[in-house]
């Protein structure tokens, strides 16, 4: 006789996503045989920030519900892409192909559905190209001296993600002629370094901030600006290769000077996706010179 009810930890289902290929950065547990139902079917799916599924699924006959039980992200339902975030429920009717990637916060989604094996199939292709299907964040507009100084102690972004590669850090050390081992020898950082891998250059990490500055903020009102330096800078941790960051400004001061310049400190954070710390921390110096009239 079947037990009048089952009561299962879900940490405790197996995490099928690495069955898979795609244990990285996302689970996938399927708990109808751990909770031994007969007519439901029910799953866990989590997805760090960023991540996306690397398909997308359809049922013939089974209608199922989705239920974001925390975080945001998107649905892409057919060629519909949805916006969702914590307790927004979904259903979704048998031929509908669909797939969900994981906001900033990342994505946790509960489905329930009719228990019916082999229904479902697979679409590989359906969401290969975050640029084809969703737009990147828009920079913040900036009209004049009086828009940036309305921007003082304001954080904005963050920006797009951007994955380090090896080659980018192979390019970084032929332009620099930094060759040192923990960036370009790989075979050896996997038994030397304490990070097991490669890691970028600082001063990569560095150089990527301007890429991020035009991401994040779009300015007017100016004749022209110039950079003045750095003040402050940090990399209080690593980038290990193949690692994908994005970053924050925050416009710290905003300071006249003589014949029209003005002297703007903006503070840019890089982080790394799933790090405790900050990549990168520091205070960009800038000199614009305000449009005459």
């Amino acid at each position: 006789m079947r037990n009048p009810f089952t009561h299962k930890k879900l940490e405790e289902v197996k995490d099928s996503a690495p069955d898979f290929g795609h244990g990285d950065g996302m689970e996938a547990r399927f708990a109808k045989g751990d909770l031994e139902t007969e007519d439901t079917g029910f799953s866990f799916h989590r997805l760090k920030p960023g991540k996306r599924q690397p398909f997308g699924h359809r049922h013939e006959d089974a209608e199922e519900v989705y239920v974001i039980v925390r975080g945001d992200g998107l649905f892409k339902l057919d060629d519909e892409i949805i916006e969702v975030e914590t307790l927004d429920a979904i259903r979704v009717s048998p031929e509908v192909t669909r797939a969900f990637e994981a906001g900033e916060d990342g994505l946790e989604v509960i489905v329930f559905g009719p228990r019916k094996d082999g229904d479902g199939s697979l679409h590989p292709e359906f969401w290969p190209n975050r640029a084809a299907n969703r737009l990147p964040p828009m920079p913040t507009e900036v009209q004049g001296i009086e828009g940036m100084q309305a921007l003082v102690g304001e954080e904005i972004g963050p920006s797009e993600w951007r994955t380090i590669t090896q080659a980018d850090i192979d390019a970084f050390a032929e332009l620099s002629g930094d060759h040192q081992w923990i960036h370009v020898d790989p075979e050896r950082a996997k038994t030397e370094s304490p990070y097991g891998t490669t890691i970028a250059h600082g001063n990569l990490t560095l150089a990527t901030v301007d890429g991020f500055r035009s991401e994040l903020i779009s300015s007017t009102g100016f004749a022209m600006g110039v950079n003045y330096g750095w003040d402050k800078i940090r990399f209080p941790a690593p980038v290990p290769v193949d690692s994908r960051i994005r970053a924050k400004a925050e416009v710290v001061s905003v300071e006249e000077k003589r014949g029209g310049w003005y002297q703007v400190v903006t503070r840019f954070t890089i982080e790394v996706e799933g790090g405790e710390k900050p990549c990168f921390v520091g205070d960009s110096v800038t000199r614009v010179l305000a449009s005459a009239g």
